[in-house]
């Protein structure tokens, strides 16, 4: 953690001076309680107002000084923060279309949003508590010291013990603090998955048994928050009390030498300063040592994921040149593909797809249609074989597009889902493409048409209108290879005839690859394939009649 502070030096170096001066203008206090001993004894109007002026001097540059430390800690704290979630997300955005869709999405979001601003703890605490505190301790103790060893030597006998307390809170807290974050992971996780499946819970009843699904994961939260509270609240009250014991056995033995004629009032009045500067600074580095524990705790959560070594994803983003004359065409030379290492999904597949050619592939649930149209647009990556996109091995991403089964609208206008397929499309790309789609008609008689905003998942529109608007995505970006998967699947017969006039409708626009189990969807393919546990069928289709 500690070398992702490179961009932020500047400012942390800022609050560490900042931080110095503020010590040294607490350490003037010391002064000014010796001179108080000696005003108060035989007071004068100067000497009384030297001794104010002296005090507000040096709380002045004290708040001065802190405000400092305390905002540049703060803005180099949020700077760390921001570049880690950046990082994060390009590192799992870096990751396989497969991958991505196994990462728990709810889990992921929490360590990505509440652990990263545990993280913030490390270094604001750092900056505005830690080293302020240290600086304090040091020069505090130091002066203790100079003023009187035999008084330092009964106060630091404290120290050991301070610190075996803080050592030990240190390592049951961190355990706990832990399990209360894996727990908190755990139960967006489970709100997460329980808010998506609402309409599942609605048909078949089940709010009481998701409400006491729900109470478990919560109550298995409260208990960790609790024993990590239990820890927490302790140390303070714990360690501050050891300290008072070795500030009063430093008063008693200072008292002692008064008695004895050994120590003045005012030198006992400088000492007892110089070590009360030292009782703030230790309660601050106990309260800092447990936000550090949790920083540290949220950073082994956000490892793994900073660990993640990204694909070749992000660099295909790049458009390539030698793609420009791409025409479409795709040629696949005895390619194997699994999820699973022991479980092929494709086996030995070869194929020709011609460019502008309209290809149905059919096949039984489980036969790896959907797979093969992954492979096509890159998604996946074959384990066997070779894939060539014109005289290309790699896979033209700015020339190729895909429709998932799922719609996968967001929250946005019409416009934003479709200008998603090309961000940098005019109003009149949008047009055209929501034509070819035949979405255009019902887009228009939206109540703010292409401004229309859509609800969570395109909630407000109908199954075909959400197809066919995301086919429109797809074709705004004027793709020469498209790639729709069971566009059909779940859509009622009415919305299933508008989905399949529409891509009817795109022959000839581009090279088009139809993954179905429904043989009126391509009716009017050029070629029809069938795929058998993960192998192609050689045997001719028989297609339906269709009417008129």
């Amino acid at each position: 953690l500690v070398h992702r502070t490179r961009t932020v030096r500047p400012a942390l170096f800022v609050a560490i001076f900042a931080t110095l001066v503020a010590s040294v203008a607490t350490l003037g206090t010391v002064q000014v309680a010796r001179d108080a001993a000696t005003v108060f004894s035989q007071p004068d109007w100067e000497s009384l107002g030297r001794l104010v002026g002296l005090l507000l001097a040096c709380y002045f540059v004290r708040s001065i000084g802190q405000w400092v430390s305390a905002r540049a800690s703060a803005r180099a704290a949020n700077r760390i923060v921001a570049e880690l979630r950046q990082e994060l997300v390009s590192r799992i955005l870096g990751q396989s279309a497969v991958a991505l869709e196994r990462l728990p999405a709810g889990d992921t979001a929490a360590r990505i949003v509440q652990d990263a601003l545990l993280v913030r703890e490390f270094a604001l605490v750092a900056g505005a508590e830690v080293v302020p505190s240290v600086l304090i301790l040091v020069l505090g103790l130091s002066t203790c010291v100079f003023l009187n060893p035999t008084l330092a030597a009964v106060a630091l006998v404290g120290i050991p013990v301070v610190g075996s307390g803080l050592a030990h809170f240190g390592r049951r807290s961190q355990d706990e603090i832990l399990a209360v974050q894996a727990r908190s992971g755990d139960l967006t996780q489970e709100l997460v998955e329980r808010l998506q499946l609402g309409l599942l819970i609605k048909v078949f009843g089940r709010e009481s048994h998701e409400l006491q699904r729900f109470d478990r994961a919560n109550r298995a939260h409260l208990d960790a928050a609790e024993r990590a509270a239990d820890i927490q609240t302790l140390q303070t009250p714990v360690v501050g009390f050891l300290q008072v014991v070795a500030i009063a056995g430093a008063l008693w033995v200072g008292g002692a030498q008064i008695l004895l004629g050994k120590l003045t009032v005012p030198d006992l009045m400088a000492f007892a300063a110089a070590l009360g500067l030292c009782i703030d600074p230790v309660i601050y580095l106990s309260n800092g040592w447990t936000r550090i524990q949790q920083a540290s705790a949220a950073w082994m959560r956000l490892a793994p994921l900073l660990a993640l070594e990204s694909t070749h994803d992000l660099g295909l983003l790049t458009p390539n040149a030698a793609h420009d004359d791409w025409d479409g065409g795709v040629t696949l030379e005895q390619v194997s593909a699994r999820y699973d290492p022991a479980r092929p999904v494709l086996d030995n597949v070869s194929l020709a797809l011609a460019p502008g050619e309209w290809l149905g592939l059919i096949g039984p649930s489980g036969s790896g249609k959907s797979t093969l149209g992954r492979l096509l647009v890159g998604l996946l990556e074959p384990r066997d074989g070779m894939m060539h996109w014109g005289t290309s091995a790699v896979v033209p991403r700015h020339h190729v597009s895909y429709v998932p089964q799922d719609a996968l609208l967001f929250s946005g206008t019409v416009a934003d889902n479709i200008r998603y397929g090309k961000l940098d499309a005019s109003n009149q790309d949008l047009r055209e493409a929501a034509r070819l789609a035949l979405a255009l008609e019902f887009i228009e008689r939206l109540p703010q048409g292409f401004d229309t905003v859509l609800e969570a998942r395109g909630q407000n529109l109908s199954g075909g209108q959400r197809q066919r608007l995301a086919i429109a995505r797809a074709l705004v970006g004027k793709p020469r290879l498209l790639v729709l998967d069971e566009p059909t699947a779940s859509l009622d017969p009415e919305s299933e005839q508008l989905v399949t006039e529409t891509i009817e409708a795109l022959r000839g626009t581009c090279t088009m690859v139809v993954v179905t189990h429904r043989h009126e969807t391509i009716r009017r393919a050029d070629r029809t394939l069938i795929l058998e546990n993960g192998s192609l069928v050689d045997r001719q289709v028989d297609m339906p009649a269709h009417s008129s």
